[in-house]
Formats: C-alpha cells, structure tokens, sequence
C-alpha cells in the first residue's frame, strides 16, 4: 500500500503542479487578454478620433462647398456689373464722340460768323469812308454803315 500511496502521492503532486503550471498560463492569459483588450480599447479610441476627423473634414468640405459656390456667384455678378459697365461706358463714348463732331460743327459757324463780322466791319469801315467822302449825300448811307457792325458785334457776342 505503500508503493500505492507514495504512487497516489506522487499523482498528486504532479496534479498539483500541473494546476500550478494552469493558474500561470491562466495568469499569464488572462494578463494577455487585459493586454489584448486595451490594445483593442486604444484601437476602438483611435477608430472614434478617425472617425471625429472624418466628420470635421466632411463639414469643411461642405462648408468650403458653400464658400466656393457663393464665391461663383459673386464673380458672376462682378462678370455681369463689368458687362453693364462697358456698355455704358461705349455708349457715353459714343455719345461723347457725337457731341465732339457737333462741337467742331458749331467752331466752323462760329468761325464762319466771325468771318462775315469780319467782312462785315470791312464794307461797312468802306461805306463809311465812301459816304464821307460823298459829302452832304453820303450821311443817310454813313447812318445805315455805322449800324452794321454793332449787329456783326451782336452776333459774335451770342456765338462766341
């Protein structure tokens, strides 16, 4: 019985250390699933950051979407304003044209008038000169000459 017990004993002792040998590998696997489990609760805290990232780069994005469009339009307004602009300003070029081809119409009158003025003080100096010379008979004419270039002066005046 003794070799039974000593063989009983020594079963025991070698149940006994292989539970040893279990409790370790279950420590050891259980300080591995810990391990494992905040690996996996860093990867989950990353996965939630990417994800927080991904939702404020989308929102920009958006949000750039936006700004861009407004902006589109903007220019477009601009485009359209600069458009107006230049045709307004065409045609006050072409008005303005107009006026200066009325303007040098109206410089050759005027010229034209100061020339008759002109001519006009000439004959009448002439008359003058012819109705004095004529004596008695010449003063009625002298009356009319001497009045001719107040007119002509009356004319300028107005035209000049």
């Amino acid at each position: 019985m003794s070799a039974s017990v000593e063989n009983s004993i020594e079963i025991v002792k070698d149940i006994s250390h292989n539970t040893e040998d279990i409790v370790h590998i279950t420590k050891s696997q259980a300080d591995d699933i810990e391990t494992i489990d905040h690996s996996v609760k860093d990867i989950n805290n990353y996965f939630e950051e990417i994800a927080s990232a991904v939702d404020e780069t989308t929102n920009a994005s958006e949000e750039s979407k936006l700004l861009a469009k407004e902006g589109e339009i903007s220019i477009n307004d601009t485009i359209n304003t600069v458009s107006k602009i230049n045709e307004i300003v065409g045609e006050a070029e072409e008005i303005i044209n107009g006026l200066v081809v009325k303007s040098e119409n109206i410089n050759s009158a005027v010229d034209a008038i100061n020339a008759i003025t002109s001519q006009t003080k000439l004959l009448s100096l002439n008359a003058a000169i012819e109705a004095a010379r004529s004596g008695e008979a010449g003063k009625r004419f002298c009356g009319c000459c001497t009045r001719n270039p107040s007119f002509g002066n009356t004319i300028r005046r107005q035209y000049s």
